[in-house]
């Protein structure tokens, strides 16, 4: 079953998954539980799109206590590295962290490293889109709810041109943003996105689970600097 995203709703959860998230201390070179825990502990972790905003951020808590411990903006340029087949990390530039994730199984890891990839590819065509738009000499844009209205100006004549608003707004990302309680982590719909000629589209996934006496995910794997 494919969908898309509501208008009516203000964030969606492109893909829910369970891992143990690490933070990487450069003091003492290691891998270290997120959220101050002395072993790794699972969390649902979610990539979660902002329909008004259009934009993009993942979102980590604890299965036990629900601790939040990812809340972090996805923005053009940022680095996801596949370091194995089921440790992903990635830096993140605002908050100034490392970030791992230690999936369960080697499904989880692709699921999540899939949808991670194809929003990279879209907001980076945001990105390329709105520097084609700055260096075009003698326009004038407004914009008119979804579009951007592109006005130029040639010899005293005047041209509309209505193109796809393609900017990103990664000013209105608000790190402080609540992150609203949840009771399940099943049945996950994912969103449908296009832009720029990319389209993220999903259907619906089941997270796993969460079990009493869920198995750790395999051993930490070694830093690779990004």
């Amino acid at each position: 079953l494919w969908e898309s995203c509501s208008s009516d709703m203000v964030e969606k959860s492109m893909v829910a998954i369970q891992a143990s998230v690490l933070n990487y201390d450069d003091a003492i070179k290691k891998w270290l539980p997120a959220g101050g825990s002395k072993i790794q502990e699972m969390s649902k972790v979610q990539i979660l799109h902002h329909v008004e905003n259009n934009t993009f951020r993942v979102v980590g808590r604890k299965l036990q206590d629900h601790d939040v411990v990812i809340n972090c903006a996805i923005i053009p340029g940022l680095k996801y590295n596949f370091t194995s087949d089921t440790f992903h990390q990635w830096r993140d530039h605002i908050n100034q962290k490392l970030y791992g994730l230690n999936f369960l199984n080697l499904e989880d890891a692709v699921t999540f490293g899939t949808v991670m990839s194809r929003v990279l590819e879209v907001i980076n065509s945001y990105r390329t889109q709105a520097q084609s738009n700055v260096n075009r000499p003698s326009m004038a844009y407004t914009e008119q709810g979804s579009v951007t209205v592109a006005r130029q100006t040639v010899n005293g004549s005047t041209t509309s041109v209505v193109q796809d608003n393609m900017e990103m707004r990664m000013d209105n990302f608000d790190p402080r943003r609540p992150i609203q309680q949840e009771n399940s982590v099943n049945n996950s719909a994912y969103c449908s996105m296009s832009g720029a000629g990319k389209t993220v589209s999903q259907g619906t996934l089941v997270s796993s689970p969460s079990k009493p006496t869920a198995p750790m995910p395999p051993s930490v794997q070694p830093l690779i600097h990004i």
